[in-house]
């Protein structure tokens, strides 16, 4: 009986009672699986005599396990007795009770048990033969499935053994920026402003540097605002300077932490962040990937397949028993978009893997700051506040301050933590509480600073239902709740409440009136009768919407040009007014164009004060170097004409090139730079006119294509943005361009195709890739009498180096190098007079030719060492 639980009934079968079964046996029969050649299978059955028809097909005996590898099932006895069957087509339990052991066939399977399994055909062909003897085909039928399961597969570790090591720079500046800000307006002064910034590696570490410049041409108004030094990897994090304390600062500090921090983790890894940026402790506390629950009913004998994304790879599989419960334990679940939150389940009726299984979504969402159970992690602080005066590059240290705290993931569900932080002003706790239960739609966190007045700041989001989520947050300063509902897959009706402001109810409604476009309603409705709405609608190129609350209106009419060359245009048409105080109005007419290197805009205006111009330009000079201006001779509030403009360049000293990304970028992260040339004269260095190469599928990194995403391509290298840490990096040869080779070798003289890269935060480790061509020798061994002569060994030596090659003459006498680089060498093969020596410089042609020609001493010596091969050894003397 085919049942995940119950224990099957007995096989009830209706033999004719005028059948003598004893009569007649069929012992062997052929069998056709989905109309592949036939088999012949043994059989224990019976035919009718007098009808000579086959009677109680159902109770027909067949070899189990013959009869299960020719429908291709295989099984496996579980420890509760029962015989798990698997195929690519079903998957279900069999109660072995009713078995027999068959004398002849040993374990035996009935055609009645084989008929219950699902998805399997079985039908029968019945003809006579030789001495009237019925014969009898059985006929086997199923169907696979559309797209086969595809396990996920872990991928191999990556073996950095004995590879070669490129490592970053020990100390480095890597790049600076400089911001220059001119701006003023009539009558008044030009004012005149900067801001410089730094960014490199010292031992492995980022280094940071900030300094304002509020007077560009004072220096003694340029002050230190930010200096500090990063080190964090997977398991541990040091931070010393200028930060971001992890604890919420009480009272009103004036300056910032400056200080020394340090974060020990147990059990997990940090999110990676590949955009740079400031060290922020909280988010170095949180959890990458996180193991959760997936749990759910289904009907006894019902497969269930965990499936990852929207593909066919399978994270788990599960029949379901008696207690119509399946669970998946430590799914994981990735912040980082790896694994993401994307998984569905897949349950399939009876076992049966060809049917259209019902499809049920499964979302994960985890609480920012949990932990997988059983991880943990230290930080420990302390520093003072720094503040800078007028007229100070460097400013004063006071107030000596500081914390420590644990957090620790109690269970999948649960993460608490707990510390002291002590400031000027009293030593305080900090409580931490980060809650999802497992199978309730429920996230929340609440942390809390202790003090004469708590600083309780919490968090909770419930969503019961697709369509409908409630959250809830507070702070010292206010609580906010909301309710949004997905009515229609249109309309969302939406409550608020807000402790400061009241009470405001509304909604959201998207719809179309016309093919090719799209127009949304929106408005909200609060306890002090104040409406805010807006509407929007597009059209093609065309766009029109509106705003309106309790103190003012704006209108915006805009048209985008058609264009073909990958810049856009509008015209945009906007009024807004305003009715707080004085009624303000301004009507303006803009043209507004943007390209990858233009940004402009240029309108007229009018309001209140009168009629003028508005502009703004942003251009990017050259990689690196951008210009952005404004100037405004109309506005809302006054015709006072008034301008800015804002100069920004950042260098790049590594690659000697202008860098692409701001120098905030390399604070937490490092990267790799591949520059790979054609190296025309061999010297190593990228000289003037020597070409950049590139190709997506040049290189792979630990074992992996390079991520799009993380990969920028410049005219004279690509940047690949990566984590502190080390890396192995393949070449592919196939990649390089025809009639180049690889110009890396190691210390035997080797190509190097597999690298192990070192990255250090605040920096990039650059491989120069020297590509130089590959110059071939060819021509023809010949004899004394100019014959070609086979099989004769061609040695080509470098002169000044180590390098030798060694070939042997092809039937005709040809022989060919094919991978000579720069150097002179020696052509020769035994008997020749002299060797022929050649010189390949950048300037030598890809292809020479150069005969060789044996004396005929070399051919008598030739002939006896062919003798001494026939003869062997031992009758060297009698075969000279």
């Amino acid at each position: 009986m085919i049942n995940a639980v119950a224990t099957p009934p007995p096989i009830v079968s209706e033999p004719s009672p005028a059948t003598d079964t004893k009569n007649l046996r069929i012992d062997r029969i052929d069998a056709i699986v989905n109309q592949r050649p036939s088999i012949q299978i043994n059989l224990d059955g019976a035919i009718d005599p007098q009808q000579q028809r086959a009677v109680s097909v159902e109770l027909w005996l067949l070899p189990f396990d013959a009869t299960l590898k020719l429908l291709e099932i295989q099984h496996r006895q579980l420890p509760s007795g029962e015989i798990e069957l698997t195929s690519p087509y079903l998957l279900v339990r069999i109660q072995p009770r009713q078995w027999q052991s068959h004398p002849q066939l040993g374990r035996v399977i009935s055609i009645g048990e084989l008929r219950k399994l699902p998805g399997l055909k079985i039908d029968w062909e019945q003809r006579s033969g030789k001495l009237n003897r019925q014969e009898v085909t059985l006929k086997f039928g199923y169907t696979l499935p559309k797209e086969r399961p595809q396990a996920v597969v872990t991928p191999a570790p990556v073996s950095l053994e004995g590879l070669t090591a490129i490592d970053p720079p020990t100390a480095s500046l890597s790049a600076i920026q400089q911001r220059v800000n001119l701006s003023g307006s009539t009558n008044n002064q030009l004012n005149t402003q900067g801001e410089f910034k730094s960014v490199g590696t010292v031992l492995g570490s980022s280094w940071y540097l900030r300094v304002e410049q509020p007077k560009l041409a004072n220096l003694l108004t340029w002050g230190l605002s930010d200096a500090v030094i990063i080190n964090q990897t997977g398991s541990s994090d040091w931070i010393s300077g200028s930060q971001s304390p992890f604890w919420r600062r009480q009272g009103n500090p004036t300056g910032a932490y400056w200080g020394v921090t340090t974060i020990q983790r147990q059990g997990f890894t940090p999110p990676t962040s590949l955009t740079g940026g400031d060290f922020l402790p909280n988010d170095r506390l949180q959890s990458s990937r996180l193991g959760r629950t997936v749990i759910g009913q289904a009907q006894p004998g019902t497969v269930v397949r965990l499936i990852r994304g929207f593909n066919t790879n399978v994270v788990g599989q599960i029949l379901v028993d008696s207690s119509r419960v399946f669970r998946f334990e430590n799914v994981p679940v990735s912040n980082e978009g790896e694994f993401g939150s994307n998984y569905r389940l897949l349950l399939y009726p009876n076992g049966q893997l060809t049917a259209d299984p019902q499809v049920r979504e499964v979302t994960f969402t985890t609480v920012p700051g949990q932990l997988p159970s059983g991880a943990g992690a230290f930080i420990v602080s302390a520093g003072t506040n720094y503040n800078r005066g007028a007229n100070e590059f460097i400013g004063k240290f006071d107030g000596l301050q500081g914390g420590v705290a644990y957090r620790r993931g109690i269970s999948e569900s649960l993460t608490l933590g707990g510390g002291l932080v002590s400031d000027p002003l009293a030593v305080r706790g900090v409580g931490e509480v980060f809650w999802q239960p497992t199978g309730v739609p429920l996230q929340a966190s609440v942390s809390a600073v202790t003090g004469d007045r708590w600083d309780l700041v919490s968090s909770v989001n419930y969503q019961p239902a697709p369509n409908f989520n409630a959250n809830f947050s507070s702070d010292k300063f206010s609580s906010r709740a909301d309710l949004n509902w997905l009515v229609t897959p249109q309309l969302t009706a939406t409550s608020k409440y807000d402790s400061l402001s009241g009470v405001a109810i509304g909604g959201n409604y998207n719809f179309s009136v016309a093919p090719n476009s799209s127009s949304n309603l929106q408005g909200t409705l609060d306890s002090k009768s104040f409406l805010r709405w807006s509407a929007s609608h597009q059209q093609n190129n065309w766009h029109i919407g509106l705003q309106g609350n309790e103190i003012s209106l704006n209108s915006e009419v805009s048209y985008q040009l058609p264009s073909t060359t990958g810049s856009t245009q509008n015209i945009v048409a906007n009024y807004q007014s305003t009715y707080a105080g004085a009624p303000t109005t301004l009507g303006q007419l803009i043209w507004r164009y943007q390209s990858t290197i233009l940004q402009s805009e240029l309108g007229y205006g009018w309001s209140g004060f009168g009629r003028g111009a508005n502009a703004g330009l942003g251009i990017t000079l050259a990689p690196g170097l951008q210009l952005m201006g404004r100037y405004q001779g109309i506005s809302a509030f006054t015709n006072r004409e008034n301008f800015s403009l804002e100069l920004q360049s950042t260098l790049d000293f590594q690659g000697g090139s202008v860098a692409t990304t701001q120098v905030e970028d390399l604070r937490t992260r490092g990267g790799i730079v591949i520059q790979p040339f054609f190296d025309r004269n061999g010297n190593g260095k990228q000289d003037p006119g020597e070409e950049s190469y590139w190709h997506p599928e040049l290189v792979t990194l630990d074992n992996k294509a390079l991520n799009p995403s993380q990969t920028t391509q410049l005219p004279d290298r690509v940047e690949i943005r990566s984590l502190p840490g080390s890396y192995r990096l393949d070449l592919n040869p196939v990649r390089l361009p025809p009639g180049w080779r690889n110009a890396m070798t190691d210390a035997m003289g080797k190509p190097l195709v597999s690298l192990r890269v070192n990255v250090a935060l605040g920096s990039y480790t650059a491989i120069p890739l020297p590509l130089i061509p590959i110059y071939k020798v060819t021509g023809v061994v010949s004899d004394a009498l100019g014959k070609p002569r086979p099989n004769a060994e061609v040695t080509a030596v470098q002169i000044s180096g180590t390098k030798v090659r060694r070939t042997t003459s092809q039937a005709d006498g040809r022989y060919e190098f094919t991978d000579l680089g720069f150097g002179d060498y020696e052509i020769s093969t035994p008997g020749q007079l002299q060797p022929t020596k050649i010189a390949i410089v950048a300037s030598s042609p890809v292809l020479q030719r150069f005969d060789l020609q044996q004396t005929a001493v070399s051919h008598v010596i030739s002939q006896h060492r062919l003798a001494i091969d026939n003869c062997g050894i031992m009758v060297f003397i009698n075969c000279w």
